[in-house]
C-alpha cells in the first residue's frame, strides 16, 4: 500500500521539527530522569534495611550450621557453611540489586539523554561558528573590492547607510539627530545616550577615554567581550556581544587593539566641530570575531 504524499510530507516536517528541538526534549527528559531516580533510590534505601538485616540473620545462621544440618554427612562442615555462605550472598546481592536497578537504569539513561543534549547543542554551535566565519570572512573581501571600485569614502556611507537631519526643538534651539540602518556593531553615540554631553569635545573625550582604558584592559586581561564596552558607553547589550570581541595577541589574525572608529571620515565633522551644540558620533568597533574562536 502507498503511502500518500501528503502523510510523508507530514511526517516529514514533523521529524524536522524533532529534530530541531532535539537538544531541550534530552535536556528535559534527562532533568526529569535524574529526579525520578533519585526519588527511586530513597525509596530502595528506606527498603534495603529489612534486606541486610536478613542477610546478616542467614549468614549468622549458617556460621551456626543451622540452615541444613542434614548436609554435614555428605561433605565437612567448612565446605557446606561456604557454599550456603556464598548462596547468601548472592542472593542478598540479587535482592539489593532489584532495589536499586530501576534507579540505576533510569539514571544512566538520563546521562545519555543529557550527553546527548549536550553533543547536539556542541555541533550546532560549531557549525553557527563556522558560517558566521565564513560569512565575514566574504563580507570583508566584498567591502575591500567595493572600496576599490567606488573609494573608501562612498563605501563607509553605503556601509553605515546613515542619514543626518537636523531638528527643531521646541524652543527654538537646533539639534542634529544622526541614524543608521546598519545593525551589526555600529552605534550611534548621540543625545539619545545616557552619556551624552552637548559638546563635541567633551564627547570625544569620554569617548577617547573608555577606548584607552578598554585597551589598557585588553592587554591586561587578554580578551574583552563587545557587550562590556557597550555598557560602559550607554549602549544596551545584544546577543552577539557575548561571545564577539576583542582578542590580544592572537595568532589569528586579531587587531591587538581596540578602537571605536571616532577618526573615520564619518566623524570628521563630529571630532572637528561643534557646529548646533554637539554632532553625533557614529562608533564602528573593530571587533575581532567570537572571541571562543581565537584563543590559542
Amino acid at each position: 500500500m502507498k503511502v500518500p504524499d501528503q502523510v510523508t510530507k507530514l511526517a516529514a516536517k514533523q521529524l524536522l521539527v524533532l529534530k530541531k528541538h532535539a537538544p531541550h526534549i534530552l535536556f528535559g527528559a534527562g532533568v526529569a530522569g535524574v529526579v525520578t531516580s533519585t526519588i527511586l533510590a530513597c525509596r530502595a534505601t528506606l527498603k534495603v534495611s529489612d534486606k541486610l538485616d536478613n542477610i546478616q540473620r542467614e549468614v549468622v545462621a549458617v556460621k551456626k550450621d543451622e540452615m541444613q544440618p542434614y548436609l554435614a554427612h555428605h561433605a565437612t562442615p567448612d565446605i557446606v557453611v561456604r557454599r550456603n555462605l556464598a548462596a547468601v550472598y548472592v542472593h542478598g546481592a540479587y535482592d539489593i540489586s532489584k532495589l536499586y536497578g530501576p534507579a540505576v537504569i533510569i539514571g544512566g539513561l538520563s546521562i545519555a539523554a543529557l550527553t546527548g543534549s549536550h553533543v547536539t547543542l556542541t555541533r550546532r554551535n560549531n557549525a553557527l561558528t563556522a558560517a558566521y566565519v565564513t560569512v565575514s570572512k566574504a563580507f570583508a573581501d566584498y567591502r575591500t573590492k567595493v572600496r576599490e571600485e567606488v573609494g573608501e569614502k562612498k563605501e563607509r556611507e553605503l556601509y553605515l547607510k546613515s542619514q543626518t537631519d537636523v531638528v527643531t526643538n521646541p524652543d527654538g534651539t537646533k539639534r542634529i539627530v544622526t541614524k543608521t540602518d546598519r545593525e551589526a556593531f555600529v552605534r550611534v553615540f548621540d543625545e539619545s545616550n545616557r552619556n551624552w554631553v552637548h559638546n563635541n569635545e567633551s564627547a570625544r573625550l569620554f569617548l577617547e577615554a573608555n577606548q584607552n582604558a578598554w585597551n589598557v584592559y585588553l592587554r591586561q586581561h587578554r580578551h574583552v567581550f563587545l557587550n562590556d564596552v557597550y555598557k560602559s558607553l550607554g549602549f544596551e547589550p545584544v546577543q552577539a556581544g557575548q561571545i564577539i570581541g576583542w582578542v590580544y595577541d592572537s595568532e589569528k589574525g586579531g587587531d591587538n587593539y581596540i578602537d571605536f572608529g571616532l577618526y573615520q571620515q564619518s566623524n570628521f565633522e563630529a571630532v572637528n566641530g561643534e557646529a548646533l551644540g554637539g554632532i553625533p558620533f557614529i562608533l564602528d568597533f573593530n571587533v575581532d570575531g567570537i572571541i571562543y574562536d581565537l584563543i590559542d
